[in-house]
C-alpha cells in the first residue's frame, strides 16, 4: 500500500528523532501538535503517521495523544520527488469544467437547485475556497444563478426575455395524418426534447419545414398552421436549429439565407453531409452540431467490449455508404487495433444508404403495389383520398425497402454465424441489430450465451427487444444548442470547434454478456 507524501514525510522526521539520543527506546514523544509545527506538516498528517508507526509496532500510546518508542531500529519507503501540489486556478478550473459538463449534459435543468456546497465539496474532493470560485465563473457564464446561499441552474433565456427558437427542416409527408413527422421519424425525438426545453425556459418554439420544385424554389411552411411563410429577420427570433437528416434535402440557397439574418444558427447534421470548412465556411453566427457522426461513440463500444474479453466481432450495415457508419467502423477498428487486435473486427455492410437516395425510389415496383391495394379501396371520397394515397406511398416505400434490406442482410447473418470466433455483433443501428436478434433467434442462437448483440441510438425498438444500445444523449445536445443560441458570445470565443459533439452512454440491458476467457 502506497502511502501519501506528507505522511511519509513525517514518518521519516519521525524515525531521525527516534534515533538521536534523545528520543530512545522507551522515550515519550512530544504532543502531536509540536511534532507536526517541528516537521512542517499539518495535525491530521502527523495524527496519521504516528498511527501508522504504531501499526508497525514501532509506537505504543501513552496518556492519550502521546506516543512511547517501542522501537528504534526499523526502515521506512525512500520518500519520492516533491511532488507539485495543485494549482489553485486548476482546481477550480477542473470543478468548474465537471459541472459545466453536468448541466449541459442534462444532468441539471434549468431552475434545478444544486446540492448544498458541502456536499458539492464532498463530490469533488476540495475545499470550500475552490468551489466558491468554480461557482461564481459558471455564475459569470450565466449558467448557474445565486439565490440566497444556494445556486441553482439559470433559465436558458437568460436576459433575453420572451423569445422564439426557430426549428427549420425539409418536408417530407404532405399528409395531414403524418404531419407530427414531417421532418422524418430520426428528428422527432430531438423535436420532442427541445419542446420539453423550451417550455420549461419559457421560450417559444416554432416548426418550419420547407420544400422545393423542379426549379429548387424554396417553399416554407408553419408546420403547425400549415399556412406559408417567409423567412426573414424577427426581433423576438433568439436563434434557428436547422435540422439536416437528408443528403438530398440541403438546398444550397438555404444556409445563405440563414447565415445572412445574423442570429444564432444551430445546425444538427443527422447524415455527416455537411462540410464544416465548405458551406459552413465564413459565416460566424453558424455551428455545426452532432450526435452521430465521429468514431467516439463506437471506440467507446469496443473499449466496453473489449473489457468484456470479446476478441473479435462482427459490424453489420446497410448503409456503410452513409459517413456516420463508415465513422462507426473506423472507431471499433481503432480500439481493436490498440489493443493489438488488427483482425479483430470483420465487416458485413452494404453500400446503399436510404438517405442518400430520391423519396421516389422504386417508383415501379410501389405502383404495381399501390394499384393493387387501391383495387380493394375504390369507394373512398375525395376527401379520405389524399391522405389514404400519402399513407399508402410511405407504408408501400418502407416496406419495400425493409423487404430489400432483410434479403440482402440475411446473407450477411448467414456468413458470420459460420465464423465461431465471432463472439459479439454490432449493428450500425438498432433497427439492423433487431434483424439480427429475429435472424438469431429464427437459427436457435442463444443471445447473449453463444453471441451477443449491441447496436447505436437506444430506440424504442431497443427497450423492446431488450437491446444494448448507445443512447447519444439527445437531452445532454439540444441544452448545449440552446444555450450557444442564448449565449453564443460565450461560445464563439471558447469554442472553436468545427463539430460540437456531446458524449452519450451504453444503455446495458439483456443482450451482451462477457466472454469467457
Amino acid at each position: 500500500m502506497s502511502i501519501p507524501p506528507g505522511i511519509l514525510k513525517a514518518m521519516h522526521f519521525l524515525s531521525e528523532q527516534i534515533g538521536a539520543d534523545a528520543r530512545g527506546r522507551n522515550n515519550v514523544l512530544p504532543g502531536i501538535r509540536i511534532l507536526a509545527a517541528s516537521a512542517g506538516v499539518s495535525y491530521n498528517t502527523m495524527n496519521k503517521a504516528l498511527i501508522e508507526l504504531k501499526r508497525r509496532g514501532i509506537l505504543d500510546g501513552v496518556r492519550g495523544s502521546k506516543y512511547r518508542v517501542v522501537k528504534t531500529d526499523f526502515d521506512l519507503p525512500e520518500p519520492g520527488p516533491p511532488s507539485r501540489p495543485p494549482s489553485p486556478a486548476r482546481s477550480w478550473v477542473s470543478v468548474a469544467s465537471k459541472l459545466r459538463t453536468t448541466i449541459l449534459g442534462g444532468g441539471c435543468g434549468p431552475h434545478e437547485q444544486l446540492p448544498s456546497r458541502k456536499i458539492l465539496c464532498n463530490r469533488f474532493g476540495v475545499g470550500l475556497p475552490t468551489l466558491t470560485s468554480a461557482l461564481g465563473k459558471l455564475e459569470s457564464e450565466g449558467l448557474l444563478e445565486r439565490k440566497g446561499r444556494s445556486y441553482r441552474v439559470a433559465p436558458l433565456t437568460g436576459t433575453h426575455g420572451y423569445g422564439r427558437i426557430m426549428v427549420i427542416g425539409v418536408r417530407q409527408f404532405e399528409s395531414r395524418l403524418l404531419r407530427h413527422m414531417s421532418l422524418g421519424l430520426h428528428a422527432g425525438a430531438f423535436v420532442q426534447q427541445l419542446e420539453e426545453q423550451c417550455v420549461q425556459s419559457a421560450i417559444g418554439l416554432d416548426v418550419v419545414t420547407y420544400d422545393f420544385k423542379v426549379d429548387r424554389t424554396l417553399n416554407f411552411t408553419r408546420n403547425y398552421s400549415q399556412k406559408s411563410y417567409q423567412l426573414k429577420d424577427e426581433e423576438n427570433v433568439l436563434g434557428y436549429i436547422f435540422i439536416v437528416n437528408h443528403k438530398w434535402s440541403i438546398h444550397p440557397e438555404l444556409l445563405q439565407r440563414l447565415a445572412a439574418l445574423k442570429k444564432p444558427v444551430a445546425v444538427l447534421d443527422m447524415t455527416g453531409s455537411i462540410d464544416p470548412a465548405g458551406e459552413l465556411s465564413n459565416k460566424p453566427h453558424v455551428q455545426l452540431f452532432s450526435m452521430t457522426l465521429s468514431a467516439k461513440p463506437a471506440y467507446h463500444i469496443a473499449r466496453y467490449l473489449l473489457g468484456l474479453h470479446h476478441r473479435a466481432l462482427a459490424f453489420f450495415s446497410p448503409y456503410q455508404q452513409a459517413p456516420w457508419s463508415q465513422q462507426r467502423l473506423a472507431g471499433l477498428r481503432l480500439a481493436y487495433t490498440e489493443a493489438g487486435l488488427d483482425t479483430g473486427v470483420r465487416e458485413f455492410v452494404m453500400h446503399y444508404a436510404k438517405g442518400d437516395a430520391s423519396p421516389h425510389q422504386y417508383e415501379e415496383q410501389r405502383a404495381t403495389v399501390q394499384d393493387c391495394i387501391r383495387g380493394n379501396f375504390g369507394h373512398l371520397d375525395a376527401y379520405l383520398r389524399k391522405d389514404f394515397d400519402a399513407l399508402l406511398n410511405q407504408f408501400c416505400s418502407h416496406t419495400m425497402h425493409q423487404a430489400r434490406i432483410r434479403l440482402l442482410m440475411k446473407t450477411h447473418f448467414e456468413s458470420a454465424l459460420a465464423q465461431k470466433n465471432l463472439t459479439v455483433w454490432v449493428a450500425v443501428n438498432d433497427q439492423t441489430a433487431c434483424m439480427a436478434l429475429e435472424y438469431l433467434d429464427m437459427m436457435g442462437v442463444d443471445v447473449p450465451g453463444e453471441i451477443s448483440v449491441i447496436s447505436f441510438d437506444d430506440s424504442p425498438d431497443a427497450l423492446l427487444y431488450g437491446l444494448t444500445s448507445f443512447n447519444f444523449n439527445i437531452r445532454g445536445l439540444v441544452r448545449t444548442m440552446l444555450r450557444y443560441i442564448m449565449q453564443i458570445d460565450y461560445y464563439r470565443g471558447r469554442h472553436n470547434k468545427p463539430i460540437i459533439e456531446i458524449k452519450g452512454t451504453i444503455i446495458e440491458r439483456l443482450t451482451v454478456a462477457p466472454q469467457m476467457k
